[in-house]
């Protein structure tokens, strides 16, 4: 069958090392067994790409011609370049942080826009069947069942990755340390441009997951679509509204969000007055409840700390 055959050819030394770098960053080895063990797997990898290129037919190679390694060469100059001017970046904090990475993401989709490989101007149409993936056989239907079970699964292990990392690992404390005093973290060693990078890494990783299904339902993706500002925006939206720093604030952000998107079409007729019914809570949100709609439902917001804040707000803008 088509799944016996890529197994067949997929290089499962690679499973071993996905394997060991789960044990690793899961935190079950010890410094001294980590650094000994990062020196082998370097060896390894080395000699196991030695391997498949000694691997390669030459012969096949010259019917084939110059194109695979034109395809190598530019893909190391892409990722080179991307790296060279992304990497940078993780070194500047505040409000120079995030708008360094919204020109970059948005030279990322102009770049989309002018390049044939994503179609350009005219979009991307992705072909989809009902009994395959890429020309494999697929063990069950390909419906909307199968999208929406898809989805969920990658929720809630988005949910568990997210708790075990950033609550029972050491990883987390340093990510928190991070998120409350940069020069801090570092007076106690923590080399903060890594922590960055592992998380900008496993966002990009967890996104590009729920991309790939999404579009694989929608079948058809437009650069001004799938790489829009609003779609960044909400994901902002829906943590501040549910809760920063809270496992499930993002959902229920994400709920309120999604029931006034559906509310407003439903009653008001209109699909995007929920922007300014969203505008607002937001703003009431940073002055009155700054830890969402979770602080509240554990009680962290009551009368007295919205009075308070109301009171402040007078006195600062002096008003009578």
């Amino acid at each position: 069958t088509s799944i016996r055959a890529v197994w067949t050819r997929f290089p499962k030394f690679l499973l071993g090392f996905a394997v060991v770098s789960v044990v690793a960053s899961a935190g079950l080895l010890s410094p001294a067994a980590q650094s000994s063990l990062d020196a082998l797997s370097t060896a390894l990898f080395a000699l196991a790409f030695v391997g498949l290129g000694l691997d390669v037919r030459l012969d096949r190679m010259r019917e084939t011609g110059a194109t695979p390694v034109l395809v190598v060469a530019a893909s190391l100059c892409v990722v080179a370049t991307l790296a060279f001017v992304a990497v940078p970046t993780l070194r500047l904090t505040g409000a120079y942080f995030a708008i360094a990475r919204w020109a970059f993401a948005e030279a990322i989709k102009q770049t989309a826009l002018v390049t044939g490989i994503t179609g350009g101007t005219f979009g991307l149409s992705l072909p989809r069947s009902t009994d395959s993936f890429v020309g494999i056989a697929a063990p069950f239907p390909i419906s909307e069942a199968f999208f929406y079970y898809a989805m969920l699964t990658l929720c809630v292990g988005t949910m568990v990755l997210t708790y075990v990392l950033f609550e029972r690992r050491e990883f987390g404390f340093r990510v928190k340390a991070l998120r409350d005093d940069q020069d801090a973290a570092e007076s106690l060693g923590i080399d903060t441009t890594r922590v960055k990078r592992q998380v900008y890494v496993l966002s990009c990783v967890v996104a590009a997951l729920f991309g790939a299904v999404h579009a694989w339902y929608i079948v058809y993706i437009h650069p001004n679509d799938v790489l829009a500002p609003i779609i960044t925006d909400r994901m902002v939206i829906m943590a501040l509204l549910g809760g920063l720093g809270t496992l499930t604030g993002p959902v229920a952000g994400g709920l309120l969000v999604f029931l006034l998107e559906r509310l407003s079409s439903v009653f008001l007729g209109s699909s995007t007055f929920y922007l300014p019914l969203i505008g607002t809570l937001i703003m009431l949100t940073v002055l009155f409840a700054p830890s969402g709609v979770i602080g509240i439902l554990r009680g962290e917001v009551d009368a007295t700390d919205i009075r308070e804040n109301v009171r402040a707000l007078r006195e600062r803008f002096d008003l009578r």
